[in-house]
């Protein structure tokens, strides 16, 4: 029997809730303390009902009014604001060694020196709000829509001559939804299309709101000629959180491929390609996943010969572990967004797995971790949206 719904637990909600609460909480109460110019009860209030009109904001924007053009608009400036209380937080050690730096250099007692230094501490203390929106506005409104296509060669020295400059095209995380319409998704299969790949993969988590399901699969069944070895699925955990035997059944009656702990043969040859896909590994603990993929990797694997190129498809990077002790030479996943908010790749979210974002390998074994071409949370900084092509070669 399949489970209809399933979603985030009730204690991931209520850490959520208290990392928002205790972030706010911080970002007024150390700006406070470090610019006098905060210190008022008028401020304080502002501050605390619009963070009350945020929440509300949120909850109408995702629900009540999620059918309106003004609801992603809605719910992209409630986003700001809350991502400009963290980048507060990030900012307040630079704005803090500033402010000494400018009083250490003013520090004659005179008229003028004084009117001088306070005028720039005000200035200082101005910049850091601005600093923080304009940052957290950037993210909401241009950063989460930019899609980059990303290049990279997999290089298995065994390799089938036939195989020479084979091109899988890979997509994952697109949430289609309030904000990845299906107009968007055209637009990058249309890019995908111009790589010339053989074959595209989706990595899970396609959709977020079934009512798009059936534009969603008819544009699908559109593009499916345009890849030789057609179109695959593994499910992520957002085709479970919504109606998952609906997306299951309308997948399964287009003419995408669904693997769902089985493999196909993609290419004859005297080494064959075969492609492999595993489920989302459903469990609540870190190591009972892991454990999840080695059995649902090892049930993937039943009909597929020893000596073959193999592709793993995974939503889930957990899996990477289970693809390299079986031998297999790529698996593709994403499911982590690698973060979303990110400086020199480094994801400034509470949020690590073991594989993060981008490539990994192990001897002549790769995994790779998408960051996705969408997301259900709009904001993106230093981790942009992909798609990814990757060719097979010998050397």
């Amino acid at each position: 029997m399949e489970v209809i719904v399933k979603g985030p637990s009730i204690q991931i909600l209520l850490i959520l809730c208290l990392v928002i609460i205790v972030i706010s909480y911080l970002s007024i109460t150390l700006a406070m303390r470090l610019f006098p110019e905060y210190r008022t009860m008028k401020l304080k209030k502002l501050y605390w009902v619009l963070n009350v009109l945020a929440v509300i904001g949120f909850a109408m924007g995702r629900g009540v009014f999620d059918t309106y053009f003004l609801s992603e608009i809605l719910v992209k400036l409630v986003i700001s604001w809350f991502m400009a209380q963290l980048f507060v937080l990030l900012l307040l050690p630079f704005f803090y060694f500033i402010k000494k730096a400018v009083l250490k250099y003013f520090n004659t007692e005179t008229v003028e020196v004084d009117m001088t230094r306070r005028r720039l501490i005000k200035g200082i203390a101005l910049s850091l709000p601005l600093a923080s929106i304009g940052m957290s506005t950037y993210g909401a409104f241009y950063g989460s829509k930019q899609v980059e296509i990303l290049k990279h060669t997999i290089v298995l020295p065994d390799l089938d001559a036939t195989l020479e400059n084979f091109k899988i095209a890979q997509i994952s995380d697109v949430h289609l939804g309030l904000f990845f319409s299906v107009h968007k998704f055209r637009r990058i299969l249309e890019r995908v299309k111009a790589e010339s790949p053989d074959v595209l993969v989706i990595t899970g988590d396609l959709i977020d709101e079934v009512r798009m399901l059936d534009q969603t699969v008819l544009l699908l069944n559109e593009y499916a000629s345009a890849f030789t070895k057609g179109i695959y699925f593994s499910f992520g955990n957002h085709e479970y959180f919504k109606n998952f035997p609906v997306i299951k059944k309308a997948l399964e009656e287009s003419k995408v491929k669904v693997l769902r702990n089985t493999s196909e043969l993609l290419v004859e040859a005297k080494k064959p390609l075969y492609l492999l896909g595993v489920d989302y590994p459903w469990t609540d603990r870190a190591q009972e996943q892991i454990e999840k993929c080695k059995e649902m990797t090892a049930e993937a694997m039943k009909n597929v010969p020893t000596e073959s190129t193999k592709v793993l498809l995974s939503h889930h990077p957990a899996c990477i572990d289970a693809a390299y002790e079986n031998g297999i030479d790529l698996t593709l996943t994403g499911h982590t967004h690698g973060g979303q908010v990110a400086v020199m790749g480094q994801t400034l979210l509470p949020v690590r797995y073991k594989y993060m974002r981008g490539m990994y390998r192990t001897n002549h074994r790769y995994g790779y971790v998408s960051t996705g071409a969408g997301s259900w949370f709009p904001f993106r900084m230093g981790c942009p949206a992909e798609v990814t092509i990757f060719t097979l070669k010998t050397k």
